[in-house]
């Protein structure tokens, strides 16, 4: 008989650290689907909406580094050190790419499908 929940144990020490519910292949694919609505939606969201997500995310994970850090070093038995510098990593990712969408939005910067774009000087070469 299968149980509820999944034990997760930090693998430094193998002690349990917290559980998790088993799901059915039912309710994976529901929660599947439910992820790829999410991603339909943010994909018609103009780029304007994007960047503000991606900069409150950027703006949680800075929040909630050290909860974060712990979590992660507990969860994958590294230095809390290298744990901090990976949440801030990812901070980070979160921040640039927004930036980025500034840059695409106000024509400084070429788009993400520039290969339906010439480079400068290139009009007439075959990319």
């Amino acid at each position: 008989m299968m149980s509820e929940v999944i034990e997760i144990r930090s693998p430094s020490n193998l002690k349990v650290i917290g559980t998790v519910k088993r799901m059915s292949k039912d309710e994976v694919r529901g929660e599947i689907e439910e992820a790829y609505k999410g991603f339909e939606m943010i994909s018609k969201m103009p780029l304007y909406k994007r960047t503000s997500v991606l900069r409150k995310v950027s703006e949680i994970l800075d929040r909630e580094q050290d909860r974060l850090a712990r979590l992660l070093a507990l969860e994958a038995g590294k230095p809390i050190r290298d744990a901090r510098v990976e949440v801030l990593r990812a901070s980070r990712v979160f921040r640039q790419t927004a930036e980025e969408i500034v840059i695409v939005l106000e024509g400084k910067n070429y788009r993400v499908d520039a290969y339906e774009y010439h480079p400068p000087g290139n009009e007439n070469r075959n990319v």
